[in-house]
């Protein structure tokens, strides 16, 4: 692969990976909404359709999908998706990048 191909296809990846992340992590610690009440968030601010939430630095976050328990098939492919992301990003760079050096002389 080319240098600047090489490199916008890393970019790519990389924003992919962050991206893919950022929708996993929460996840992990999502709750109920049945739990809502745990938390002493108000039952007026639930927005329909809120099947999950996540409380982040003591604001709660509402999640429109389910917890691990409740979609574990989702769940399963959102975490294939991003291993595989995270292959073929370290794949993209050459091999003598990888720890395989070439030797001298």
């Amino acid at each position: 692969m080319k240098g600047a191909m090489r490199l916008a296809v890393q970019f790519v990846l990389a924003l992919t990976l962050i991206y893919l992340f950022f929708l996993w992590a929460p996840w992990l610690v999502s709750q109920p909404i049945e739990h809502i009440s745990d938390v002493g968030a108000p039952h007026g601010d639930i927005p329909s359709g809120a099947k999950s939430f996540t409380v982040s630095h003591g604001k709660v976050n509402f999640r429109m999908l389910g917890t691990v328990e409740q979609e574990p098939l989702l769940f399963a492919a959102l975490t294939l998706a991003l291993i595989f992301d995270f292959v073929l990003l370290i794949l993209s760079f050459p091999k003598n990048m990888r720890g395989r050096r070439k030797r001298e002389g």
